[in-house]
């Protein structure tokens, strides 16, 4: 059997269950059950809804679950909405629903329970597949594949036939159980969600996540949950509900649920990016800090002062010079070298005047920040400055494979994904040059959000005992002033979107640092148990990464690698040409100007949505 996820013929065995074996797709890791059997369970009779799920007895049962799930729904997309359940059986889900106060809609394979669900319920529900049912595009709001996918032959026929019939910007809601549950693992073949016999398809959070981003739709929810809530107190019953307990804990519950709205195509093949909200409020937040840092301002009662962000600048600007010292003695080169994420530039100061670099460059979206570059060289003596581009680290405005050296410090995380900006570094990288960053968050597993944290820059944050931070640690919703200005604050990163970030380098030195105690290779482990307690309590993410290729100097300068943000959109590389402090490029004629020392690299659409005033203001010159 071909694999619906990545179309490889090749496979290894997972597991037996019985007479079935379950096989792993060698390429995509999607398994299924290779000796599957269509026509094994059928679904015409009453039998799979009376006998084998004793779904019409259990109905009032059945029905509190479902209402559970329902307002679920409700919090995504509420009432009055049309609702389409997909293989709805003898319609619980529609009952709940129909409660709720959406407009309902079934469509069921087992004629019997589609004429149960009618007859008995009263339940608007049509027999035969979702493809037979022949519904209008866009029809409904709310389309659910509650433990559906699992028993098709062909998921992304019938995703692409609910991606249809919903309307735009609809919400698809996909249950199915998890193949990487802790039930799994402990009860192998003898696990009770397993049904080798029906489910043709096994699922993992990766493989579905891939499948629906393929299939055009934007996750904006995810949840491992219980699948079988045991009956009763009794001994086993309580070992039962203490495994999925830590099993939801951990992220490997039984079964998955997942919330996701339809896009156009198009965006759902491409990465997530930071979207302009995000921007704007990262520009808003930083002027402000401007104001209070440079310009003596109170505008925070929870941020540093003017001496109290010197302080912490001053320790960040010595961790810099060793950790760059430490790459130069390994041979690194570092120079020309851009720094993504630069802030006030403290760090690339040291690259011009402690390291005895030349010509690298400062990029941040911040003007403000940029601008405060011109202070900080008074207050910490540093008369070079490095060069300053305000552009969008999505569109990096450097011709490709040209920089040996890029590094950022506290960065990544403020993207939704980091996938598309190392992809972006990597593009620019020289082959045979390195990528280097740090103090970046990774998922803390081991975390419940009880309650919400006071802002971590705050007097009484910093003032926390020793015994409150560990509380905190594990227990605490955390709040900044970034949050609240829209700014992402992604600490959610798994280790596996960190590899998946990583994968383009050839060559990696990936380290977590959880505490002193649990520090472990993020690639190579040298400690299986140090590396699962660093995964389970989170921490600070770093390493350095070499791109494949030698390193041939081209003797460039940065100025000699910017090309023209507007042409890139249309996908070309156009090299800038420069005009005094300015730059214009040669083939579309657009300029972009240098004030206060700060080069503006944006595309024009982007520099006017992020900056109209000065766009407006340069263009009338």
């Amino acid at each position: 059997m071909i694999c619906n996820l990545c179309s490889s013929t090749n496979s290894q065995p997972f597991l037996k269950s019985g007479p079935h074996q379950l096989v792993r797709c060698s390429q995509c890791s999607l398994i299924r059950t290779d000796t599957f059997l269509q026509g094994e369970t059928s679904y015409n009779g009453n039998d799979y809804f009376t006998i084998k799920n004793q779904y019409v007895e259990h109905w009032d049962d059945f029905l509190g679950m479902f209402r559970t799930l329902v307002a679920k729904i409700t919090e995504h997309l509420p009432p009055p909405a049309r609702l389409l359940d997909v293989g709805t059986g003898i319609g619980i889900l529609l009952a709940a629903a129909r409660e709720a106060g959406y407009s309902i809609q079934g469509v069921e394979v087992s004629p019997w329970a589609a004429a149960f669900a009618r007859e008995e319920k009263q339940l608007n529900v049509v027999a035969g597949t979702l493809a037979e049912a022949s519904l209008k595009s866009g029809q409904y709001d709310v389309v659910v594949l509650n433990h559906v996918l699992e028993h098709v032959e062909n998921p992304r026929e019938l995703l692409a036939e609910a991606r249809r019939v919903l309307a735009d910007d609809g919400l698809l809601v996909v249950g199915v159980p998890n193949v990487a549950s802790l039930m799994l693992s402990l009860m192998r073949g003898r696990w009770a969600s397993l049904r080798p016999e029906e489910h043709i398809w096994h699922f993992a959070p990766a493989t579905l996540r891939r499948l629906l981003r393929e299939s055009g739709f934007s996750e904006v929810a995810f949840e491992a949950r219980e699948n079988h809530i045991p009956q009763g107190w009794g001994v086993k019953a309580l070992i039962i509900r203490l495994i999925n307990f830590f099993a939801v804990l951990l992220g490997r519950g039984e079964a998955m649920l997942s919330f996701s709205l339809k896009t156009p195509t198009r965006k759902a093949l491409t990465m997530k990016r930071q979207i302009s909200d995000n921007q704007k409020g990262e520009i808003e937040f930083r002027k402000k800090l401007y104001s209070q840092q440079i310009e003596n301002k109170t505008i925070f009662e929870d941020e540093f002062d003017a001496a109290g962000i010197e302080k912490i600048l001053k320790v960040r600007m010595e961790k810099t010079r060793n950790q760059m010292t430490l790459l130069q003695s390994k041979n690194i080169s570092l120079s020309p070298y851009i720094e993504i994420g630069a802030e006030r530039c403290q760090r690339s100061l040291v690259m011009e005047n402690d390291l005895g670099l030349n010509g690298g460059a400062a990029l941040d979206i911040s003007f403000d920040m940029l601008k405060s570059c011109n202070h900080y060289q008074d207050v910490f003596n540093k008369p070079k400055s490095p060069i300053r581009i305000c552009c969008d680290a999505n569109k990096l405005p450097f011709i490709t494979g040209s920089i040996p050296f890029v590094f950022c410090y506290e960065t990544l995380h403020h993207f939704p994904e980091p996938t598309p900006i190392t992809k972006e570094i990597f593009r620019v990288m020289l082959p045979g040059g390195f990528f280097f960053f740090d103090e970046e968050p990774y998922k803390q597993v081991l975390r419940l959000k009880l309650y919400k944290g006071r802002k971590i820059y705050s007097k009484k944050s910093l003032d926390r005992s020793i015994i409150k931070k560990a509380i905190d640690r594990f227990f605490c919703d955390r709040s900044c002033n970034e949050v609240d200005h829209g700014i992402i604050e992604n600490d959610n990163l798994s280790l596996k979107l960190w590899k998946q970030a990583l994968a383009p380098f050839d060559e990696k030195e990936i380290m977590l640092s959880s505490t002193t105690f649990f520090q472990s290779d993020l690639f190579h482990p040298n400690s299986k148990l140090t590396y699962l307690a660093a995964y389970l309590l989170g921490g600070n993410i770093s390493g350095v990464c070499r791109k494949a290729g030698l390193h041939k100097d081209k003797n460039r300068t940065i100025f000699n690698t910017l090309i023209c943000p507007s042409c890139r959109e249309l996908g070309n590389e156009v090299l800038l040409m420069q005009e005094n402090l300015s730059f214009f490029c040669p083939n579309c004629s657009k300029k972009y100007p240098n004030i206060d020392n700060v080069l503006f690299l944006f595309s024009y659409d982007k520099f006017e949505e992020l900056y109209p005033d000065i766009f407006h203001s340069f263009q009338k010159k």
